[in-house]
This record gives structure tokens, sequence and C-alpha cells, in this order.
């Protein structure tokens, strides 16, 4: 129920709310009511008469059903759109004939709790619990305080309502002149006393005592709705906010606490009276100088009159919070009004609403105090000064815009939501413009529904819906006559609307929204309240920074499975049913590294369509300079121009100089030499100056003989230099890397480096390594001019001089041709192996094992067998590709927990040919083990069962290893079966050996019996 809630939040959860709770007998008199609300679900009052008319079309009295409605919508807004109190208050109306909310107040603190509170029960388990701002530790705490919060809210939005119901049901009063007041009251059952007194409503010719006396109640009700209260206070003597301000404010406090709810509320009511009296001695002393004040009214203090409809309406609570927030008095029709004159305006008696607003905002101690978290802001925003100020609106625009409010101080927010909030609007203005169209005044609309009181035009909402910024139901407008800006304030948003054109045919006006907190707190802590999500849309096209783009959906579902202990390539993996071709796949890929297909786009892709968008500059860039620094260009410079300086390229691409150097040393970036560091941007043979450690006279420069531009190299640059970052890997093994999975062409296929790096992480070993087992793309390869890797360090580092040095030396760098010669060997009883004894170590390996792998690669591939290493080495080429096969040998087994015999085994059932190995070869070998593991078989019992004469390789393998018990055991086993003639024998054996092998391969008999004949082929002679 409650997601079904959170699903129509953005639409109206109140009337889904209102709907759901209508409690229709009648099914049909519900199907009316939800199709009309389906048509007129942003038009609340169209809603009403339409549901009267489609009511009384069916043949219904729509009172009984539109009076339910409105009160349960009602009830809704007072609950603030807290579910289980909305609930439990329609569940309380339902056992009472209460036909309107106000009627609530009849209610003491004590009912509020036993009635509305204490029947609710909060369920965690389905996202549950009080709102954020109930006091309490314990439940039990929280529901009384509750309980008196609801009982003030009440009140408050109804004081007249609460009056009546005490002065009705009291039987004894303090004051005496009670009886004159109710009887007044009962003939006049519109009087409120928030309104000013009109001498006409009493009577044409009215009575100066009763007159004065409710002006006396009057005086004392605007300080204190609490019947108990002013009729303590009228019977000591207090008839004015005048005369309770002319005491001392502890004795005031003191002598009167027995009478309200204690010193608090003695002490709030006099420091109200001292500020209204305040207040009235200033417009005393302001204006009794004048010579046509009458004493009754003061001049220029008007108040426009609405003609009364016909019947007079109930008082809305929705209308009752909206003025009461937007600080405008509460104006209720009134039946048997006298007409109004001519120019529809009347002087009235001023008071502090008419001249400055209702002065009734929240009770709560913080709304009441200067030492309150809002109170302090403001405090401190005044200490800092004007100019002060305004660097930090420029800033901070929203601080300025932040509503002063209990949900904004206590509500919590995740500090990362608020920064991000700051970030998004910096990356994407949130500021959108509106016109006016030929039919609407989008001015004159804000200002219908200001006075009026009525819902949101569809126009406004259209406006703001399709910029992603629907206007909930319970907003109010602000707005100071004479201004043109307005202020639309609902849940959560504070929409600042300015004109800023009218000389045009159509007005323009200037939106921007201020976030504030909003009421759904559960939602608030599982997710950001106002993500900016244009600014996202943004950075999922961005090509810089080097972090973009961003695409947010995919970084939270790859965080939410992270939370739950998975990976999106795992449940990926699961989904696609393969091992080795989805793994290596692009998709498996980006996956795994966690890259969107816009990520490695900006890799791929060698000919984007604007190669200075990679850099984050235009194509032309006018007076650039860098921020911080006197680096200055003055006029107009095309991109490549700007990117050749050095103090610009480090700027923008965070390499130190030294970095630099190290990227001009790669073969991927520079392999032809192409750049070089010169003194000026035209003449490459100006030397830099590099004492001055002036970057900014330093200069990238190209030779003149290279067939590629300035406009190439840097995209090649940057796609490197955005590789190199996403897999955070040092530039010289990128480079080697990507050098030998091209087929000479940088960067021509990334993929290739995405499925090394991916072999790497799997088997834990270094790229580079992964690298030269696929050794057939690393024949003729420009290794690049830096320092030198793994593979080669094996050999370099004991060579010192001599032409084989040289030679070497060559191959790591520029000539593609060159071959230094054969291994060096010697014997390995006289411990002169020479290069046998460098291959030993750097392998890690036996020298019988580096035999195997000596006959197996070079003597007669495909072929295991006995050898001596030396004597076949002797023969072999000194070359990557050749190291590189002894190299794959020597860590795949490692990796694999196999010995080199074990490899080879497996490896000649895994289809491969020739020196060249795809990695897809590495996963199927990887799996082939780990099944092998699960059924507890071993390589060569594989071997056995998979080769044509499987009895002599399982003899020669134990022969030679020792190592498998269970071989020998199965091997005895087949052997006595094999010499088998009689039918009853070979069932009886076979039996026996269907056991062995289903217990070992964990299989049912059945399945064993099955797959037994594949693998068991009997003769007609018995033989196996």
């Amino acid at each position: 129920v409650y997601a079904s809630f959170l699903s129509v939040a953005a639409e109206g959860p109140v009337d889904a709310k209102v709907l759901a709770l209508g409690a229709f007998d009648d099914d049909n008199v519900e199907r009316i009511v939800r199709n009309t609300y389906a048509s007129n679900a942003h038009d609340l009052p169209s809603f009403w008469g339409e549901l009267e008319e489609n009511l009384k079309k069916e043949g219904y009295t729509p009172a009984p059903v539109v009076n339910r409605l409105e009160l349960i919508f009602d009830v809704f807004q007072f609950a603030d759109e807290f579910d289980l109190l909305a609930a439990s208050i329609v569940n309380y109306l339902g056992k009472t004939d209460i036909t309107h909310i106000s009627e609530l107040t009849s209610l003491e603190k004590e009912d509020w709790f036993n009635y509305i509170i204490d029947p609710i029960t909060i369920d965690e388990k389905k996202g549950e619990e009080w709102p954020d701002d109930i006091p309490g530790e314990t439940e039990e705490e929280k529901k009384s305080n509750y309980a008196k919060i609801l009982f003030r809210r009440i009140t408050t939005l109804f004081p007249m309502a609460r009056f009546r119901h005490k002065l009705k049901n009291s039987t004894s009063y303090l004051w005496g002149h009670w009886d004159e007041i109710k009887t007044f009251l009962d003939n006049h059952p519109d009087f409120d006393f928030i309104e000013d007194i009109n001498p006409v409503q009493i009577s044409p010719q009215p009575d100066e005592t009763l007159l004065g006396l409710l002006l006396m109640v009057q005086r004392i009700f605007r300080l204190t709705a609490q019947f108990e209260v002013i009729d303590g206070l009228l019977s000591r003597g207090y008839t004015s906010a005048v005369s309770i301000a002319h005491e001392n404010g502890d004795d005031f406090v003191k002598k009167n606490e027995d009478i309200t709810d204690g010193v608090d509320d003695a002490q709030t009511i006099y420091t109200a009276a001292v500020h209204t009296a305040s207040q009235a001695l200033f417009l005393m002393g302001t204006f009794n100088q004048q010579s046509d004040f009458d004493g009754e009214s003061i001049p220029g203090v008007t108040e426009k009159l609405t003609p009364a409809p016909a019947i007079a309406p109930a008082p809305s609570l929705k209308n009752a919070v909206v003025a009461k927030m937007a600080s405008q008095p509460i104006l209720e029709a009134k039946s048997g009004q006298e007409d109004a004159p001519e120019n529809g305006i009347r002087p009235v008696h001023p008071n502090i609403a008419t001249l400055f607003g209702q002065q009734n905002q929240c009770l709560c101690p913080d709304c009441q105090s200067i030492f309150s978290p809002s109170a302090y802001l403001v405090d401190l925003l005044e200490f800092m000064g004007p100019e002060t100020a305004n660097v930090l609106f420029s800033r901070r625009p929203d601080l300025a815009e932040t509503e002063l409010s209990c949900r904004n101080t206590n509500g919590p927010v995740a500090y990362i939501d608020l920064v991000n909030e700051q970030l998004e609007n910096a990356a994407c203005t949130r500021t959108f413009f509106i016109q006016d169209n030929s039919n609407e005044d989008f001015a004159e609309l804000l200002n219908q529904v200001l006075q009026s009181k009525l819902n949101i035009p569809q126009y406004v909402n259209e406006q703001f819906s399709i910029r992603g910024y629907p206007i909930d139901r319970n907003f109010y407008i602000q707005h100071k006559t004479g201004e043109n800006r307005w202020y639309i304030v609902g849940d959560g948003w504070r929409y600042l609307v300015v004109e800023i054109l009218k000389e045009l045919p159509r007005r323009v006006f200037r939106i921007t929204p201020f976030p504030q907190t909003g009421k759904n707190a559960q939602l608030r802590r599982a997710l950001p309240e106002h993500t900016h999500r244009n600014a996202y849309i943004l950075m999922k096209h961005l090509s810089f920074p080097w972090m973009m783009p961003f695409n947010l959906p995919y970084r939270e579902v790859n965080q939410l499975l992270e939370l739950r202990g998975s990976k999106r390539y795992r449940l990926h993996h699961i989904l696609n049913e393969t091992t080795d071709s989805f793994t290596l796949s692009e998709t498996g890929l980006l996956q795994f590294f966690e890259m969107t297909s816009e990520q490695f786009d900006l890799i791929d892709n060698a000919t984007p369509g604007k190669p200075w968008q990679l850099w984050g500059l235009h194509e032309q860039e006018t007076n650039y300079s860098i921020p911080g620094t006197e680096v200055i260009f003055n006029g107009t410079y095309s991109w490549t121009y700007l990117l050749q300086n050095v103090a610009v390229f480090l700027h923008i691409t965070g390499f130190t100089y030294d970095q630099l150097l190290d990227l001009l040393l790669t073969a991927t970036v520079n392999g032809d030499g192409a750049l070089f560091i010169a003194g000026s941007p035209y003449d490459p043979n100006v030397r830099p100056d590099l004492e001055t450690a002036d970057l900014s006279k330093i200069w990238l420069q190209r030779d003149s003989g290279s067939s590629r531009s300035y406009s190439s190299i840097f995209t090649t640059m940057a796609r490197f230099i955005r590789l190199s970052r996403h897999v955070n890997s040092d530039l010289f093994l990128v480079d080697r890397v990507l050098m030998m999975t091209c087929d000479l062409v940088p960067l021509d296929n990334p993929l290739e480096f995405y499925k090394v790096m991916r072999v790497a992480e799997e088997f834990k070993v270094s790229p580079y390594r992964v690298a030269t087992w696929c050794t057939a793309r690393i024949d003729n390869v420009n290794l690049g001019r830096g320092p030198l890797c793994q593979l080669e360090e094996l050999f370099i580092s004991r060579i010192e001089s001599g032409e084989r040095a040289n030679r070497w030396k060559l191959l790591l760098n520029d000539d593609r041709d060159v071959n230094i010669g054969k291994f060096e060997v010697g014997t390995v009883q006289d411990q002169q192996g020479g290069d046998i004894k460098v291959l030993l170590g750097g392998l890690k390996l036996k020298y019988d094992e580096l035999s195997l792998i000596a006959h197996y690669e070079f003597a007669s591939h495909g072929v295991l067998e006995d050898a001596d290493a030396w004597t076949i080495l002797k023969d072999v080429d000194v070359t990557l590709v050749n190291l590189g096969k002894m190299y794959r040998a020597a860590d795949l087994s490692k990796a694999l927990g196999l010995s080199i015999r074990e490899y080879y085994t497996l490896l000649k059932y895994m289809s491969v040919s020739g020196n060249s190995y795809p990695t897809t070869v590495f996963y199927r070998m990887r799996d082939a083990v780990n099944k092998l593991k699960k059924f507890k078989i071993s390589v060569y019992d594989l071997d056995y069962l998979l080769s044509e004469n499987g009895l002599e390789s399982i003899v020669w393998a134990v022969s030679r290893e020792k190592e498998s018990e269970t071989i020998i055991k199965l091997n005895k086993q087949f052997a006595t079966f094999s010499v088998l003639t009689s039918d009853e024998a070979n069932e009886a054996k076979e039996s026996a050996i269907v056991a062995e092998l289903s217990s070992r391969a964990d299989l049912s008999p059945e399945l064993t019996r099955i797959v037994l004949p594949s693998m068991i082929r009997l003769s007609s002679n018995g033989s196996g």
C-alpha cells in the first residue's frame, strides 16, 4: 500500500488516498467518483462541480457523498499526509456524526491520545515511522507528545470553533459577562473574533455595552484562543494587550501560570502582548497628529470586499493553511452582509493583521525564540554585512531563499545530498523561462490564485510540469504589491518567479527553483529528494573532464549490486549462461570494467567528429587563460595550438612535466617520434629554456616529415590518457600491452587490450605477462622507447656490452626484423647453463619442467615427451615470441594449479594450433580444471577416458609421476573388466564400476549408466 501511494506522489497523492478511504457503500457511487476524478485530477473546483452533476444524473443526492469526500480531504491535509494518522481520524469519524473537520476542536488532549493516536500501530518492517519532528525517546512519549501537538494544531487552525465549543459546554465561569457573549454568538453563527468587528454586523444600532464586551474578548482572543485562559485573564482585569504589557513580565507569568498551560504558555502570552502593544504605540505615535484621524480608522487603510455567495461555505482547512502560511488573513464569506459601496471599498478598523499580515506563526519553541537555528542564521547574515553577504549569495543563492521553517531546520537530510544539489545546479542550472501565450497572462493567473485561493491554473501547472517541476496541491503564493516577482511555495520547493521582459508582445518570466526539505522523510533517507536529472543527462554525453561521461542510473545499479555482494558482470554472466564467449565479448568486458558504451566509444573512436571536445576546448578559443596563473592567450587560437603549449597541456591533463616526457616515450602516442619539445610553436630549431621553469614558453612541436597531423596526434593522446586513467595503470605498461595486442596501428582495437586486462585480473598476473601468452601478436612490433618491462629484464640484466646487447636493444626499440641470435646453452651439471640458467630463475621452473616446455613448444609441437632442455634450446632463436611461449606455459600452469605435464595434457583438448592462443582458451582451461575438481577427477582421469589408448596413457602417467592412487584403483577395475567374458560377470563388474563412478562424480547410478556407454564401449569379446 505504501509503495502504491509513492507511485502516485507526483500526480496528487492526497486525492488518490481520499478516494482510497472514501469507504463508499455503493459501488456505483464509487465508480462515479473515480471516473469524475480521473477527468479532473488537476482541477479540484471543477471536480466538485462535475461530481454533483454526475451524481444527480444517476439519481443520487450529492450532498452526503461530497461532504464525505471534502471531510476526508481535509483530514489528509490536517494529517500532513501522515497516512496512518489520516486513517485513524477517518476511522474515528465513522463512529461520530461529525461533518466538518473544525468539529474536531471538541476533542481534548486526552481524547486525541485515546481515540486517535493510541490506536495507531507502527510497523517498522513496512517502513512506517512517526513524523520526524515528534519529540520523545520511547513509543509512549512520542504518542503523548503527538497528541499534544495535534490538539494545538487543530485549535490553532480553528480557534473560533474551539472557543464556541468551550463556551457552549462550560458550566462555570470566572468572568461575569459570558452569558451576553454566548447569546450573541448563538444569534450570529458566522461571527469570528479573528476578523475586525463591524458594528453593523451586530445590529443597525449596536448596543455600545455589548460592543465593548466583544472588543475586550477580541483583544485577548488574539493573544490566546484558549477559552479557559481568556476567562481567567478577563476575570483578573486584563482586557487588552496594553493592560498585560504594563505589568512586569516575571510578575505576570508567576501570577497567571495557574490559568495557563504553565510558565511557557504564560510567557508566550506576555511576549505576544508586549509585541502587540508596541506596534499599537508606534502606530499611535505615527498617525495621531493627522487632522483627519477620527479615532476609529486610519486613513488609507482599506479592504476590498468580495461579494458574498448565496450560500456561505464552511471554512476550508486548505485555504486556512494556505492563508496562514502566506501571512494573509482568512476571509470567510458571510451571508447577510450589507451591500458594499459602489467602489467596493469600505474603511475598516486597523489591526495588526490588516496592517502587517497575520502574526500567528508556528507555536513551537524554536519559532517563538530569537535563539532558534533560523534566527541564528539571520543574525549571522546580518553580522556579515551587505558586501560580504552578496559575495556569499553569488556563490550560494539558495541560502537567501531557504525558508526559515521547522522542516528545513529539523528534517534530516544527508550532507552528500545538499552538496550534490549545489554541484548539480552548477553543472546545469535549474532556472527556466515561461512566456505568456496568446490566451494566458501568466502574472494575472498568479495574482488570481493569490486573491481567490484557487488551485493552480492548468496553464501554469503544465509549464512547470513539462520542465520536471509539477506543483503539488499544498502550495501557496507570496507577492508584494508593486513588485515584479512572486514566490510559489510547495512541498519541498520554493520557486522565484521574476518578470524580466515587459516590452515584448508576450512577457517573459524567469523561474528559479530552490530546493527545500519536503515531507517524505522515509523516502529522503533512501534516495536524494531533489536530484537534478537534467544535470545527469548532460553529464552522460560529456567527453570532458576525464571522468566523463557519467551515467547516474548505471552507477546506481552498480552500487546497489555491490551492496548486495554482487557485481554487474556476474549478473550478466549468469543470465547469459556462458563462460568464455560472453566474458570476453564487448558487453562482458564493459560490464566487468564498469564502463558504459559512451565511455568506451571515446576510447575506441579514432576519428571523432569534434576532437577538441575530448580536451574540454572549443574549436577556436578566444582569450584563453589558465585559472590561478598569469598565463593568458589574448586573441583567437585553434585548439591544437593551445595544446601545443606545455603549460596548457599540463593544466588540462593534470600531468607533471616528467609525466609528459614519459608520454612522449610511448609507442602508442609517439612511436614515430613525431612530437618533441621545442622553444617555439613554429620553429623546431629553437631549443626550450628549461632553466626558467616557465612552462608557458615550452611547446610541443611536430616533425615536418610526419604524416600525422596535430589533430590526429592529440586525438590519439586523449584516447590513450583516458584509457590509462580508466584502468589506473602505468603509462608504459598500458603502452606495451596495447602495442602487443594491436595490428601495428596504435589503439586500433582497444577491446583486445581489455581482454588482456580481464585475463590478468582473473589469473592474478601482470597484464604484460598475459600479453606474452598471445605470442602471435607480438612479432615485429615496435615496443616503444620507455623503460624495459619484466620480460626483457630477464635477459637484458645479464647483458653488459657487445653485439648481442646492442641487437637486443634494437629488438626492443625500432628494428622490427632484428634477430639477436640463439639461446646460449651449456650443461646443467657444471652450472654453466648460460641462458638456460636465466630461464630457470626467471620462469621459476625446475630443469625437467623446462625440458617438457622446450620439447612441446620447439621440438615437436603437440607431443609431450621427456627431453633435455639444453639440447633443444641451443637451436632456438631468442625472440619475444619464443620467450612468450615459455612464459605462457609457466604462468598458466601455476595459475591453474597444474603441473607442466598436466597443463599440456589438458591443453591438447582445447583445440588450439600454432603460436596464437585466443584469450578464450585460458577461460576454457580454468573451467575444465574447476569441473574436474568438482567431480574429483584428475587431468589424467580425463585423458584416459577421452583418449583412444587410455590405458597406455594412464600407465605412462602413473609410472612417471606416481601421483594418483585413485587412477591406479580405477585402472585395476577396468583391467579386470576387460578380460571378463561371461555376461553375468560383466553385469556384476559393471555394477561395481557404476557405483564407484557415481560416487566420485556425484551422479546418480541411473545417470552414470547413461553416460558410461559413451566412455566405455564393450566389444563382442568383452574387451574395454
